[in-house]
């Protein structure tokens, strides 16, 4: 019986062992290969744009993924190209190759992941021997830029690349002195230079231009030189009148004469010697420095030549903004507003105060002729004579809330008998003032008063 427990217990232990596991033997990972393409473009020198396709076989799993990494020639070590390796779940890629001399050779490398997280040892390469032309880059109109400025400044350029505009990466600009150049997009063209820019340096400065490409290759250099004047006092008179046109003398003597009179030190912007700077930004950063500006392109006699705007047309869009934040604004011209003024939106009427430009018909605007124009003597001004007839100035009708200045009163020969027509209005605009003259003040000293009239009109506008 005895004998019989340990055949059964024997056999129990042999069908157990029968039933077990068998030990699973684990074989090691095989880390994926990568491979590159090699197009028949890159066996000889070709530009520095270039894409590149790669793929990866994992025998025992699958490819997740890949990173590759560029070995730059010695000569682009300061071209800031990241060098480290970089993941990517892509089979292909553009590049550009920083290529800053007329040739270089680069390589690339790429290695596969797999799912394992094991590493390609041996990554796939290519060897590209790379060219790059520099690109060209000119200021529009050089030779047209004034010699002299205040510290603002507007310049445009131009680029071109023989690898296509579209490889133009940046454009460097600085001025002497500089640590740093200004940085601008590949789609900019133009920059204005502003008091900041200049950092109270004045006196002869040089401006320096380059255009970068995508290869890191940098154009010609551009040099402007010229020189800055330093502002003086806080009035810009802006002189308008071309000398091409009759009687510019007397405006300039006359304006220049009032403000040495009643001003003293003041800043004179003749725009024939503008040059670069007609520009929107350059006159709004130049009216910034300044509590007053006063612009003139007041009518003469000849109708034809008044009718010229010039620049408002530059500056309607930043004087409602210069003036609600506190500037004082005096524009002296007949063609300011109406049907062919500039100040003919409901913004620019509201800055001088205007509610009506009274008009002959649908184009053309109503001329009001008359050598005595009357002074709003409940603020001081008198009444002024013009010497000889003057033509074409507009008549307006002031809003509820402006100061009439000049007007030429009923009995005028024109249509309407039985009103006012005014000829300058002085308006309050947020912080500020704004007035419009659209006779020729200049003109109007038959009583040998037009400059005390234009002081008192200045205290006006400071006070």
């Amino acid at each position: 019986m005895q004998k019989l427990m340990i055949l059964v217990m024997l056999l129990i232990f042999a069908l157990l062992a029968g039933c077990a596991e068998k030990e699973q033997i684990a074989l090691p990972n095989v880390p994926p290969e990568t491979y590159v393409a090699l197009a028949d473009s890159v066996r000889n020198p070709t530009v520095y744009i270039q894409v590149l396709h790669w793929w990866g076989d994992d025998r025992d799993g699958e490819v997740i993924g890949y990173e590759y990494k560029w070995v730059l020639a010695p000569s682009q070590s300061s071209c800031n190209m990241d060098t480290a390796w970089t993941f990517t779940e892509a089979t292909h890629d553009t590049f550009y190759l920083p290529v800053s001399s007329d040739s270089t050779t680069h390589r690339f490398y790429v290695r596969s992941i797999d799912d394992d997280g094991a590493y390609d040892p041996t990554p796939a390469s290519v060897a590209l021997p790379l060219v790059n032309s520099p690109p060209k880059v000119w200021l529009w109109d050089i030779g047209s830029l004034p010699d002299t400025t205040y510290p603002a400044i507007t310049l445009k350029w131009h680029a071109e690349d023989p690898e296509g505009q579209e490889t133009i990466a940046e454009y460097l600009l600085w001025l002497d002195g500089d640590a740093v150049p200004r940085s601008f997009g590949p789609t900019d063209t133009i920059a204005t230079l502003t008091p900041e820019d200049f950092k109270g340096t004045y006196g002869v400065r040089s401006l320096y231009l380059v255009a970068v490409d995508t290869g890191c290759d940098t154009s010609n250099v551009v040099t402007y030189t010229w020189y800055v004047r330093e502002p003086e006092g806080n009035v810009l008179l802006i002189d308008n009148l071309p000398r091409s046109y009759a009687g510019y003398r007397i405006g300039d003597r006359f304006y220049r004469g009032s403000l040495d009179s009643c001003i003293g030190e003041y800043s004179i912007l003749d725009i024939e010697h503008f040059g670069g700077n007609r520009y929107t930004h350059a006159f709004e950063a130049l009216f910034d420095l300044f509590d007053m500006v006063i612009w003139y392109n007041e009518p003469w006699h000849d109708p034809g030549q008044g009718r010229d705007t010039l620049l408002l047309s530059t500056i309607s869009s930043i004087v409602p903004a210069y003036v609600e934040k506190g500037g004082r604004f005096i524009l002296a011209s007949h063609a300011a507003v109406g049907t062919r003024g500039v100040f003919n939106d409901s913004i620019g009427f509201a800055v001088f105060g205007i509610d009506t430009v009274y008009l002959r018909d649908a184009s053309t605007d109503f001329d009001c002729k008359r050598w005595v124009v009357f002074g709003n003597a409940g603020i001081g001004l008198e009444n002024v004579k013009v010497n000889g007839l003057f033509m074409g100035a507009e008549c307006m009708k002031p809003a509820s809330q402006a100061t009439p200045l000049f007007y030429i009163p009923p009995g005028t020969a024109i249509p309407e008998q039985d009103v006012n027509y005014y000829v300058g209005i002085m308006n309050s605009y947020g912080a500020g003032k704004a007035a419009l003259i659209t006779f020729p003040l200049s003109r109007s000293n038959s009583y040998h008063n037009n400059q005390y009239v234009f002081c008192k009109l200045l205290e006006l506008m400071l006070n």
